[in-house]
């Protein structure tokens, strides 16, 4: 056990020393998105009528780098061009981190743990700790952002935005989690390529399969709040326990396959 939790500790150090670079640089395109859009509604004197939750809704939502501004208007034409950002930006910081280190410290890790199942375990939580070290810092971005543009806060209207922002991180951390155990299949870019294709794909088809979506604000919204129902655009209700199921399964999915693919390939990592 005491081991396990070495490993543990070791990924996350490992995530945070080879991701630092990319993570800066990453975070500070997020920095720029959040202000171009904070800018724009200031500007346009939108954000002067929006609350807090309408606002997240905007900046998640609406920025549009390629002027499609008219078919906007028209309600013809959207494509959510941030949300898309925010949830590649995660992709490019963790890499292949955990493939990689497999193929070069496997040989001196897996033997002291006795078992490979430790191992991917040890990704999957020091992953999971990684996406919330991330949003913190997005998420404070936005929260400055908010302050400086709009001067104050209303801390009743935090509650929904919050409930939003925990859907987000959950949506990363699977979403994640699903491209991590790509890497153990393709090469980089290749599992990269399927993951944003299936991130597409999720913006036009509303299914609860389709989780990426859930995390799109504008796409629904919460009829109650307390119980977080959420409510496609179409009509049709999702609830947060099934939210939660789905996620669920996509994270146990990721469990089984990275166990049966570990245990196939041998501690150097040739099959």
């Amino acid at each position: 056990m005491h081991s396990i939790f070495h490993l543990l500790k070791r990924d996350i150090m490992m995530r945070l020393h080879d991701c630092k670079a990319t993570f800066l640089f990453i975070s500070l395109a997020a920095l720029l998105i959040y202000f171009v859009s904070f800018w724009n509604s200031y500007k346009s004197g939108q954000l002067d009528q929006h609350h807090i939750l309408n606002n997240y809704m905007n900046v998640f939502h609406s920025l549009n780098f390629f002027e499609l501004h008219e078919l906007y208007s028209q309600h013809k034409f959207s494509i959510p061009f941030t949300w898309i950002c925010f949830q590649v930006f995660p992709l490019l910081i963790i890499g292949h981190f955990s493939y990689n280190d497999f193929q070069k410290s496997g040989t001196l890790l897996i033997p002291k743990l006795n078992n490979k199942i430790a191992f991917w375990l040890s990704k999957m939580f020091s992953l999971c700790f990684f996406c919330l070290i991330i949003w913190i810092v997005w998420f404070s971005f936005y929260f400055i952002f908010f302050l400086i543009f709009k001067g104050t806060i209303v801390i009743g209207e935090i509650k929904p935005v919050l409930a939003l922002m925990l859907i987000q991180f959950l949506v990363t951390v699977v979403y994640t989690l699903v491209f991590e155990t790509l890497t153990y299949f393709f090469s980089f870019i290749i599992s990269l390529v399927i993951s944003i294709v299936y991130l597409i794909i999720s913006i036009f088809v509303q299914t609860k399969f389709f989780f990426t979506s859930l995390a799109i604000p504008g796409r629904w919204y919460f009829a109650d709040h307390s119980p977080i129902n959420m409510m496609y655009s179409n009509g049709s209700a999702i609830h947060f326990p099934i939210f939660i199921g789905v996620i669920t399964l996509f994270c146990t999915l990721c469990c089984f396959i990275g166990l049966l693919l570990i245990k196939k390939i041998d501690i150097l990592g040739d099959y």
